[in-house]
């Protein structure tokens, strides 16, 4: 059996692939059909092990891994895309936590090459002792182990085979609602008042690698309208259940439908914002709507293996999709610094009108959610995803100050947990961070490896704002833009030295002083922390009157975040303005016989 007498891993490979196909063909046997085929599924190893899996994204090698699909002939070389589960091997007891450590991280994989996975199993083998593994959104689960040199390990290991081979495709992980036809190409439903539209040649355009959270896919898929057929961006999601009937007003189906009944007649808008076409719950049948308790938690109910249910429940998720138009390209496919300003300043042009007309802040400007759109010979950029948005006129955000967005580009005050008010300025926070990053790193490809080629510095300041404790990296910021010297320093002087590039360093430049240094705003609201010696002009009574910009400033007022979140609406008009005239600027060199603008 395996690992009974070896001390080297790929000793227990062939023990594993022997176990694994006794069972399939003694499962075989006994549910052979009337036409003389099997009516299971056939649970089978790949002939070659501890290699460089097709489809990783990394060049790990995993010690074994299974599949459930039907083949002709022996499956050879491990592939992601048809992998049940993964196997982690140790030759000894005490190699527990390292297969555990391994089988998390090489997993992921699967996500990236099956659409169509719900969740993950996995098995680890260490010594005699094998343990199942569930691996769900917010939870990873191991069974008791079992040790398969006795007949009652045997019998258990046997039964979760037979368990896989015979339940329904749910119950492995798969989701029913995508299917693949004879030529191979994704078909997917996206559900609407208990109705299903059917989108094909589903093209994935954001791949999900992460176990854990809503691990949020995108696609492409066309549907037929009359004769013409129509492309839209299907977001596949599980965003944690919302209860509270109220909560809804958080959901982000329930955002999209306000602001396309808000700004749908704005011609000057459209394209800007994903117009919403189909959105709902996934509907499994038989089952009606997806969440956590019909799959992992009922899976890990079903897991032979285990002798207790899971010591406490998961949070409830459900299964969404959304159906969006247009469809973009993700930002770094601009072919410039000018049509990063360009789409950019689109984005955050439609944010402004979301908030101030439909109350709602975005709270997650990153690269990932702002997307390119092209026209013609012309650009444009849309903002997408409002997962992380919320209702200005109805919740009061920093009573219950929460840390959303991805990390290099949320704002102080949200890395924080600032119990300041998170308002617009927030997220143009992060839209400077978004041009800092770019304009570090390169717009896209060919601009990276030049960057490359002619620096000797591949470490940056605004890697300090990548990893790490969400508090120590508000402080590297803090450090890099809470003065215009610093800023010189650690960023602008970071940006590739470019020609093409000086306008993006100027409009950054601009951005950042409008934002930290406003000259219509007081010296005591200026960078990111309170100007001692002006604080205490204020409170002698001394500070000239000009300086006095705000007849709200007062020695309570010394925190610089808080005070310009009070005039929020004011700076956000100037960053708007800067940003309006770099766009406008950039369309002459990028179109200099054309006078129009995008929206024109």
């Amino acid at each position: 059996m395996p690992g009974s007498a070896v001390k080297v891993e790929r000793d227990m490979y062939p023990g594993i692939n022997a176990f694994v196909k006794f069972v399939a063909d003694s499962v075989s046997r006994h549910t052979l059909g009337r036409d003389g085929k099997p009516r299971a599924r056939s649970i089978v190893p790949f002939e070659k092990t501890d290699v460089n899996p097709e489809g990783a994204d990394d060049l790990d090698r995993v010690d074994h891994m299974v599949t459930g699909c039907p083949n002709v002939g022996p499956v050879i070389k491990p592939d992601y895309a048809v992998a049940l589960c993964l196997i982690e091997a140790k030759y000894g007891q005490n190699g527990q936590t390292d297969a555990y450590a391994q089988l998390v991280m090489y997993s992921r994989n699967i996500y990236g090459s099956q659409p169509h996975r719900r969740f993950l199993w996995g098995l680890t083998v260490c010594g005699t002792l094998v343990r199942a593994c569930l691996l769900g959104h917010d939870k990873i689960y191991a069974s008791k182990a079992v040790d398969v040199a006795s007949p009652v390990g045997r019998e258990l290991l046997v039964g979760l085979f037979v368990n896989w081979s015979l339940c329904e495709s749910t119950r492995v992980g798969y989701d029913p609602t995508m299917e693949r036809d004879e030529k191979g190409e994704w078909t997917i439903k996206v559900f609407e008042d208990g109705k299903s539209h059917v989108y094909g040649g589903l093209e994935m355009v954001f791949q999900s690698y992460s176990l854990l959270g809503r691990r949020t896919r995108c696609f492409v898929g066309t549907t037929k309208v009359g004769s013409v057929e129509k492309e839209v961006l299907i977001k596949d999601c599980w965003p944690h259940a919302l209860k509270d009937p109220a909560d809804r007003l958080r959901d982000e189906i329930a955002f999209l439908s306000h602001i396309k009944d808000t700004l749908g007649a704005d011609a000057n808008l459209a394209g800007k914002y994903p117009m919403l076409e189909v959105a709902g719950l996934v509907q499994v049948p038989g089952r009606g709507p997806a969440n956590v308790d019909d799959t992992t938690t009922a899976a890990m109910a079903d897991l032979v293996m285990s002798d207790t249910a899971p010591p406490d429940a998961m949070p409830l998720r459900e299964h969404k999709r959304i159906a969006m138009s247009p469809v973009g390209a993700p930002l770094q496919t601009v072919d410039s610094p000018d049509e990063l300003i360009v789409a950019v300043c689109d984005a955050m042009e439609v944010h402004t009108e979301i908030v101030r007309r439909c109350g709602i802040l975005h709270r997650d400007i990153s690269i990932n959610n702002i997307l390119v759109r092209r026209t013609g010979d012309m650009v444009g950029g849309m903002l997408i995803d409002f997962d992380n948005a919320i209702r200005l006129d109805v919740e009061h955000v920093a009573a219950q100050p929460d840390r959303t967005g991805t990390m290099p580009y949320m704002s102080i005050g949200n890395l924080l947990q600032s119990m300041v008010d998170r308002t617009a300025l927030d997220d143009w926070e992060s839209c400077i961070y978004v041009l800092c990053w770019l304009g570090t790193i390169g717009v896209n490809k060919e601009d990276q490896r030049y960057q490359r080629a002619n620096t000797k510095n591949t470490i940056y300041s605004i890697h300090e704002w990548r990893d790490g404790d969400p508090k120590i990296i508000a402080k590297k910021k803090r450090g890099h833009v809470g003065s215009l010297a610093n800023f010189a320093d650690a960023i602008l002087d970071e940006l590739i030295n470019h020609e093409k590039y000086k306008p993006l360093h100027a409009l950054v430049k601009s951005l950042h002083r409008a934002l930290f240094f406003n000259p219509g705003a007081s010296p005591l609201c200026h960078g990111c922390r309170a100007d001692d010696e002006t604080l205490e002009e204020l409170q002698n009574g001394t500070l000239p009157l000009e300086k006095q910009h705000d007849a709200k400033i007062g020695p309570s007022f010394t925190d610089p975040f808080a005070r310009r979140a009070e005039i929020a609406d004011k700076i956000v008009d100037d960053l708007l303005d800067t940003l309006t005239k770099a766009r406008d600027e950039a369309i002459k060199r990028l179109y200099p016989t054309r006078r129009e603008t995008i929206s024109e």
